[in-house]
């Protein structure tokens, strides 16, 4: 078996079985591979096939990179930002849809729709020229000799700074304390009606000042239950002082799953499970199995209750979105719901994760729109200003400048690009490329995602090198790193935001390394656990 040894300042054992953690991907290929033979014999829209085609070297394309990232760097790898994208953005939103196309095309139905062609495989065909095209500039701006001499002034510089914490030692009264803060700051939101899906629409506008500042407190949560379970893998369960942490970081996971049921999004149901098996990965080096299953059930409990609490929130014009019991009693509604008469749960739960992720019909829609009119319109929202403005805007207060821009990229899309005639108040998220191909067609998609590879390179290497702190910053940022969203702008600014306050959250629920006799710092053991990349 093939094996990468690590360097002295890595994480903990001296060899990693490299070819054991790409077995998940090629397993995907595999399924993959299945569909499309499944697929190739049956009816499918004319001129599909190459459609098919091109989705299977795409994923080609990303299982070798994948792999090639993977021996080079060793299997915490796997937790980087290209890789995740290769997988969460460019597989799950280009290539799953149209491999999976006997499980469903409603991208194709939705495409033609928008775009008002009768024959979408054309257009489906160029998006995935483009998709295969962003794809490797974002591989290449990641290697490219920029992003390495970037990624190291970033360490060098933060490094020399001294605020970033080494050691996963947790501060558990300042834990506690952050707890309790994020309870109130979810107790508050729900308050304000700005809680989740629950949300009132005229609140949200009119908290705008708070709403930012009590997300990124409620966020607290996560970091809580990531330091508790990493505490908890790390030393095992059959040590006395131990004893305690796993109960608790299952106390912490399931408070985190009901407010994720609460909340009405799919993903905040099954984010705790991702933090307990990025944690456990991180120390052990390998997939957790049984915390695996337990997300994947999460995904299908999630969809199951999500869907019809959203029906019925909607459909009660009574609803009150500043009662924690009636968010609730209508959580406990749509769980109770008899869902016996639904098109087999696994197929349908499939086809809903399928069309979830899909970006194939949005993104065709918009290349379409802005190919066949001259210009975009006296509406279209600055692409490109929020794009040099995300830097500098984040750290300003709403409440400190009124004026502060609320960008509503997604809703100018439904309305205008969608023809959305009930998009008052319903937004799309129009992905990536249809943002960059806004700004300046096939060639600031190019560009866009070259930098964006850069970009992740400058967080990767420039932050996780530095210790536990470096990793809680990033993995504050991981989420948006790996989908991509569409609002590139308006995301690139939660980023700095991010980064900013789990530099504060790092800096007070870590202990500070102890300084030896030499003035130097004193760094245990643990240090290769969190240690250079």
């Amino acid at each position: 078996m093939t094996t990468t040894k690590w360097r002295s300042s890595s994480f903990i054992k001296a060899k990693v079985p490299v070819i054991d953690a790409a077995s998940g991907l090629l397993l995907c290929l595999s399924i993959s591979g299945a569909i499309i033979i499944l697929a190739w014999g049956a009816p499918l829209w004319p001129g599909i096939r190459l459609s098919i085609g091109l989705a299977i070297v795409l994923t080609l394309y990303l299982v070798w990179e994948i792999r090639r990232e993977l021996r080079r760097g060793g299997a915490i790898a796997l937790l980087s930002p290209p890789v995740l994208a290769s997988m969460l953005h460019f597989f799950l939103s280009y290539a799953a849809p149209i491999l999976a196309i006997q499980l469903t095309d409603d991208f194709c139905v939705r495409l033609a729709a928008w775009s008002g062609v009768t024959e979408p495989a054309e257009l489906i065909n160029l998006v995935m020229y483009l998709v295969i095209g962003c794809a490797i500039a974002l591989w290449f701006g990641y290697r490219s000799m920029l992003a390495r001499s970037g990624a190291e002034f970033v360490r060098a510089e933060l490094g020399r700074m001294g605020f970033i914490r080494h050691r996963i030692s947790p501060n558990m009264p300042v834990l506690i304390l952050m707890g309790i803060v994020s309870l109130l700051a979810t107790l508050t939101e729900i308050r304000l009606g700005v809680f989740g899906y629950s949300s009132n629409y005229d609140a949200l506008f009119g908290q705008a000042q708070y709403r930012q500042l009590l997300a990124s407190a409620a966020d607290m949560m996560g970091l809580c239950l990531f330091l508790i379970a990493v505490s908890t893998f790390r030393g095992g369960l059959g040590k006395r002082r131990h004893t305690l942490l796993y109960p608790l970081m299952l106390s912490i996971f399931a408070l985190q799953v009901t407010t994720g049921f609460l909340t009405g999004f799919k993903g905040a149901v099954v984010m705790p499970g991702l933090i307990v098996t990025v944690a456990y990965y991180i120390v052990h080096r390998r997939i957790p199995k049984e915390w695996v299953l337990i997300s994947i059930a999460l995904i299908f409990m999630a969809y199951a209750v999500v869907e019809p609490f959203r029906v019925l929130r909607n459909q009660n014009a009574n609803f009150d979105s500043t009662s924690l019991s009636a968010i609730a009693g209508t959580v406990v509604d749509a769980a109770s719901q008899d869902h016996s008469d639904s098109s087999s749960g696994a197929y349908s739960t499939a086809t809903q994760f399928v069309n979830r992720f899909e970006l194939v019909s949005v993104t065709g829609t918009g290349i379409h729109y802005a190919a066949t009119r001259d210009g975009l319109g006296p509406n279209a929202p600055s692409f490109l200003g929020s794009l040099l403005a995300a830097p500098f805007v984040w750290f300003i207060p709403r409440a400190l400048w009124s004026g502060k821009p609320i960008y509503q990229f997604g809703l100018w899309f439904a309305q205008t690009v969608l023809d959305d005639a009930i998009g008052m108040r319903n937004s799309v998220g129009m992905g990536p490329i249809s943002y960059f191909y806004f700004i300046g067609g096939p060639f600031a998609c190019l560009v866009g995602f070259f930098l964006f590879g850069v970009f992740m390179r400058l967080l990767y290497q420039g932050l996780t090198p530095l210790g536990a702190g470096g990793w809680i910053m990033y993995l504050s940022v991981t989420s948006t790193l790996a989908v991509i969203p569409g609002e590139v702008g308006p995301a690139f600014a939660g980023i700095f935001q991010s980064l900013f306050f789990s530099a504060i959250a790092q800096w007070l629920a870590l202990r500070p390394e102890k300084i030896g006799p030499s003035g130097k710092r004193s760094y245990p053991i643990i240090l290769r656990r969190f240690g250079r990349v």
